[in-house]
């Protein structure tokens, strides 16, 4: 399993090759996360993982091991319980009161329904946990309460209150090397000959008694089964591995809408307010007058694009209950990331009106191999303004839309797009290019230098990166034409029909409309089975996601106070794990290795 691992010196001067042996030879048990907390003055706690540079190559380990040291223990992981991309399940686990590490898996926290997946708990956690709550005064209880536990059970961890340092193995899996200089614990006995060896020390080496709860006492610099009192002090505790969510809270942010610093080309004059706000126009809705004026009388046949989402759904209600068109045919474009929820809405909503749906749909295996191959390129050099490449394959869906016109003898095609809150100028403004955003509307309405200056600016990513150079090339070469010049007729119903949250949810709600449960509250984005993906990367490397976004223009159109937002930001910027993994399921990739290297990129905070 893992590899657990202390060491300290008398003279309190840690020598580095010493421990970076010692953790090399731990690393034979475990390369998924390596963790380990210095005991100086303070408590200094660095983490990694397999995608990171290794932590004795860090420039905070090589500070750490100069200063005055009493002693460092740590951790090699081999993961076995709770995902490896959760910082608060890499050892040293760090509660309120306790740093700790374990090798072993113990039992007790496994529920009859358990089954190992990305929301699978961990056991070290939850057993930390629980001995923060206990009561250090007498190590005898502590004992009892440790041998309860079932499964292997080997720790090496830290109590903050009362200044002392506890070992414990129920299985015999720790051993000691001592001399009078010097004292190393590590989980196997043979870690501690190859050091013997390597640095000719002449210490004796013994093996831990069993089910018995030592402590290092380090006046007398030796490990003993004592009894202590409680000291009540609490030493200051410097975590270098720090925690995102509270950097991203500390991001300065516009003093109206809620875009923080991070955002690209965000400028701030002297009250705080960002340059996205001062050229921001709230959106006039044209109103269903104009609307039907532009589609014409009631036998118009209309093509409407449904893609089982939010605002399709709810288009589709609008033209055929609210305004009176029947002659309507859907058609869906389904690429192999559209949902099984998206899917059964256009189910529903088809059967109800009794209208017709066409589908479209491509080599879906090739589609999903073509993102794989980009988000996998994308991973070896990353760049925010190539997230959306992964997912260019969905745009021959405006293609189509103009096909299939033709095709069913359609007198005008409707997209259930246009609503001015969902722009968002960040995605190119991370490619350098400042595109003001009106209606939302297509792509193909940019300005024709910003689209040529965009052309070059992805040629120029492809040529750092020769990895975009695969099997999706021509793919992607189809979804930039699409999106950015094929010309799309189109009418974006939402630049008619005013676009009313609450309303539009409470009546989806009477309709039958299914929500998906894993996006939570917020069912924008529903039908797209890539976001919860997107929005992982956009928040963990540039502080904010297409929620900041689609919150800061309800800001701006007087829809939410900038309290309100921030209220519902936070909740749409939960991670959601659960439909990330089904997304990399389909794409064939692992979702542990996938989240680790996103966290592992180097952060715009």
């Amino acid at each position: 399993m893992c590899g657990i691992f202390f060491y300290s010196e008398k003279n309190k001067k840690i020598n580095n090759s010493i421990l970076t042996t010692i953790i090399k030879l731990s690393e034979k048990r475990g390369l998924d996360n390596l963790g380990i907390c210095f005991k100086n003055e303070n408590l200094e706690i660095i983490k990694s993982n397999i995608f990171n540079e290794k932590i004795y190559k860090t420039k905070e380990f090589n500070e750490s091991i100069l200063k005055k040291n009493n002693y460092v223990f740590g951790q090699c992981r081999l993961v076995t319980d709770g995902p490896r991309f959760k910082p608060e399940y890499n050892q040293p686990i760090v509660t309120k009161k306790i740093i700790g590490t374990h090798n072993g898996i113990i039992l007790d926290y496994l529920n009859d329904n358990y089954s190992e997946n990305i929301n699978s708990v961990n056991d070290t956690r939850s057993f930390y946990d629980e001995i923060n709550n206990l009561n250090f005064n007498n190590i005898a209880e502590l004992e009892k309460f440790i041998n309860t536990k079932k499964g292997i059970i080997n720790i090496i961890f830290y109590n903050r209150q009362n200044n002392q340092t506890y070992f414990y193995s129920n299985n015999g899996s720790l051993y000691f090397y001592v001399d009078d200089n010097r004292i190393i614990a590590s989980s196997e006995m043979y870690f501690l000959e190859e050091l013997k060896k390597k640095f000719n020390l002449t210490g004796i080496i013994n093996k831990i008694e069993i089910k018995k709860l030592l402590r290092f006492d380090n006046q007398k610099f030796i490990i003993t089964k004592s009894d202590i009192k409680n000291l009540n002090e609490t030493i200051k505790l410097i975590n270098h591995i720090g925690n995102n969510e509270d950097k991203i809270k500390e991001l300065k942010r516009c003093s109206r809408c809620i875009l923080p610093e991070t955002y690209p080309l965000i400028k701030f004059d002297e009250y705080g307010l960002c340059n996205y706000c001062k050229t921001y126009t709230k959106q006039k809705f044209l109103g269903d007058d104009q609307l039907q004026n532009k589609i014409g009388d009631k036998n118009t046949k209309i093509l409407f694009g449904l893609s089982g989402g939010r605002d399709s759904c709810y288009g589709l209600y609008y033209l055929y209950e609210v305004l009176g068109y029947k002659n309507i045919i859907t058609y869906t474009y389904d690429w192999g990331l559209t949902t099984d929820t998206a899917r059964r809405n256009i189910s529903h909503f088809c059967q109800k009106y009794g209208i017709e749906n066409i589908i479209r749909a491509p080599n879906i295996y090739k589609k999903r191999k073509y993102i794989r191959q980009n988000l996998l390129a994308w991973l070896k050099k990353p760049h925010l303004g190539m997230v959306p490449l992964f997912f260019i394959g969905d745009k021959p869906f405006l293609y189509y839309g103009s096909d299939l016109k033709k095709k069913t003898k359609s007198d005008i095609t409707i997209h259930g797009t246009g609503f001015q809150c969902e722009q968002m100028e960040f995605k190119v403004a991370y490619c350098g290019i400042q595109q003001q955003l009106k209606n939302n509307n297509s792509m193909s309405s940019f300005n024709l230098f910003n689209k040529f200056r965009l052309l070059f600016w992805y040629f120029l990513q492809y040529t750092k990166n020769l990895s975009y150079f695969n099997s999706s090339f021509i793919d992607s070469a189809i979804g930039f034409y699409s999106s950015f010049f094929h010309k799309d007729t189109a009418i974006p119903l939402y630049n008619y029909v005013k676009f009313d949250s609450k309303n539009i949810d409470s009546k989806l709600d009477q309709l039958g409309f299914l929500s998906d449960k894993k996006y939570g509250l917020n069912q924008w984005r529903v039908g797209d089975g890539w976001t919860a993906l997107t929005n992982f990367i956009y928040y963990q490397i540039g502080g904010f996601s297409e929620f900041d976004s689609y919150r800061s223009n309800q800001i701006r159109e007087d829809i939410l106070t900038r309290d309100e937002a921030i209220k519902l930001a936070t909740l749409d910027n939960k991670p959601r794990l659960e439909s990330i993994s089904n997304f990399c399921n389909l794409i064939g990739v692992n979702t542990e290795e996938v989240l680790l290297r996103i966290l592992s990129i180097k952060k715009r905070y």
